[in-house]
């Protein structure tokens, strides 16, 4: 058994799709707030952790080239 969330949330992320990996770095900033107003230091490294994954998620659809309908893939 895994000690702690990280390994937990690695294994949910492996097999996530792209919508169910946003709503889980939503739940990881929500959580990591709600910890760290009951006084529990270690939710701002959660809700540190879940802003970073949403980061990283928009940063890569933003870079990411967007195909339009006339247009075909590089290299066709």
């Amino acid at each position: 058994m895994p000690y702690g969330t990280g390994p937990i949330i690695r294994q949910a992320l492996t097999g996530a799709t792209p919508w169910q990996r946003y709503l889980i770095g939503v739940a990881m900033v929500v959580g990591g707030v709600v910890l760290v107003a009951l006084e529990r230091v270690t939710g701002g490294l959660l809700a540190v952790a879940g802003a970073f994954l949403l980061w990283r998620m928009v940063r890569g659809q933003l870079r990411r080239p967007q195909a339009t309908p006339g247009s075909s893939p590089p290299g066709e």
